[in-house]
């Protein structure tokens, strides 16, 4: 029978370990949600007042940064989209394009040709290197346009303006009109700031890209609010990401380059990295109340892909950079909240195991029921009233996000996001360790970006219309 060939120990392992997990992808959990309860953190509102008062900042020199391989269907709307509903006048927008990736160095230079705020860096190398090289090239053109122009005043005494700031964008952004003067008042205070970053709406039946704005909704309106407020290292998005040019010219000149272009999550890096230069982080999370009641957060907004493959490769880049790779790269001081959030992130490869071990446990409950013991009952209620527990918060940060349907919607989503990030864990597991063994470089591995529909082509694009990718 079969129930001689699976012994109760090799049963009861499973138990444990999934007992482990659990607890290990709970407990952190838990405490994250004491902190921002009993401070109650919330998102800030800014008022007319204070909206006045961004207004009336001098304009700081911005410097936004957009790495493209293969962008050439999107960076011309991208442009012209947010040039439409910006509001703010001095800044560039710098496009970084590959010698062999000729459709989208051609898209750039037309752009460049038309727009002032538009400049193109051609790499050095041909594509794909990494994000982090490609960031590196246009953050050095960057720099060099800054010592000429210093150069210039100097010895001239002519009045050219240098950049005071880089603002890191994708191709697939769409920036809030209020985004860059947010940036230029935070950065009186502060050296690095992270700005939310959100997905658009999907459609009902866009499971897969509508868990992006249920997971980004938790981590933005909750998790970077905690990190905050404990003053732990901000970790960068990627985009929404302000650096102000001084603490950017001091790593530059300490290590070479601003980003670890060795790195799949080069943002990430930088950001738990800025403690260790001595520079002030924060995360500035705002909105404005819109006539109807509903929040405006400022915020970077895109679309996320909404095809199980592209989505598990781009999570599975996460995970190798944040879990595997970032361990070597880090370096900065390791204060109590910076551990505590430095191994929390690395949990995305234990809660991944740990689903499918929650799924083998409960084909083992079913089948062989008199083997588990007397361990069964408190796993089974640890892990229903947990699961009910990140249901409802799934539920409210989404409604806090958006609205009743999509938090209804968040519902069905869960476990859609569960089994993504669980096999993007375990396909980050065999690259990382197929990189190992073979020493090749891990490439840049993108996805396929979209706009929103008619982004770019009218004076006012709408914030978020529905496309199926």
């Amino acid at each position: 029978m079969i129930q001689e060939i699976l012994p109760q120990i090799f049963v009861q392992s499973f138990l444990v370990l999934t007992i482990v997990g659990i607890i290990l992808c709970s407990l952190d959990d838990l405490f994250i949600d004491f902190v921002s309860l009993m401070h109650n953190l919330q998102p800030d509102r800014l008022d007319p007042k204070g909206l006045a008062k961004l207004a009336g900042l001098k304009e700081k020199k911005i410097a936004i940064i957009v790495a493209n391989w293969h962008e050439d269907e999107v960076i011309s709307a991208m442009i012209r989209g947010n040039l439409n509903q910006v509001k703010y006048s001095n800044y560039t927008i710098f496009l970084g394009v590959y010698p062999n990736d000729l459709e989208t160095w051609a898209e750039a230079k037309k752009l460049e040709k038309e727009f002032s705020q538009v400049q193109v860096v051609v790499n050095s190398l041909p594509g794909p290197t990494s994000k982090g090289q490609m960031l590196n090239q246009i953050v050095h053109a960057i720099l060099k346009w800054n010592q000429h122009c210093a150069d210039e005043n100097a010895s001239e005494g002519k009045l050219m303006e240098c950049y005071d700031l880089i603002m890191m964008q994708d191709s697939e952004d769409v920036l809030h009109p209020l985004a860059l003067q947010v940036a230029n008042q935070a950065a009186d205070e502060n050296d690095f700031v992270q700005f939310p970053v959100f997905s658009f709406e999907r459609k009902a039946t866009d499971f897969i890209g509508g868990s992006y704005l249920d997971e980004f909704a938790e981590v933005h309106l909750r998790d970077l609010l905690v990190r905050a407020k404990i003053g732990a290292a901000i970790p960068s998005a990627g985009v929404g990401t302000m650096i102000g040019l001084p603490l950017a010219a001091r790593i530059v000149a300490a290590q070479g380059d601003l980003f670890m272009d060795s790195s799949l999550t080069e943002d990430y890096v930088l950001g738990l990295s800025v403690h260790k230069w001595q520079g002030r982080s924060s995360f500035r999370c705002l909105y404005q109340t819109r006539p109807d009641g509903s929040k405006d957060f400022i915020a970077t907004r895109e679309y996320f892909p909404n095809q199980l493959g592209a989505s598990i490769r781009q999570k599975t880049r996460w995970t190798v950079g944040i879990v595997f790779q970032s361990t070597a790269l880090i370096d900065g001081p390791m204060t109590l909240p910076n551990v505590f959030f430095f191994l929390r992130d690395k949990k995305g490869l234990v809660s991944g195991f740990t689903f499918f071990f929650n799924l083998l446990t409960l084909f083992l409950t079913i089948l062989f029921p008199q083997e588990l013991g007397s361990l069964a009952d408190p796993l089974l209620y640890f892990s229903i009233s947990m699961i009910a527990w990140r249901t409802f918060r799934t539920f409210r940060y989404t409604l806090m996000l958006s609205n009743w349907k999509q938090a209804f919607l968040s519902l069905f989503r869960q476990p859609v996001r569960s089994f993504i990030n669980s096999w993007a864990a375990v396909r980050a597991t065999y690259q990382y360790s197929q990189h190992l063994r073979t020493k090749e470089s891990l490439k840049w591995e993108k996805t396929k970006h979209l706009l929103p529909e008619g982004f770019g082509n009218t004076p006012t694009p709408p914030p978020a219309i529905e496309v199926s990718q």
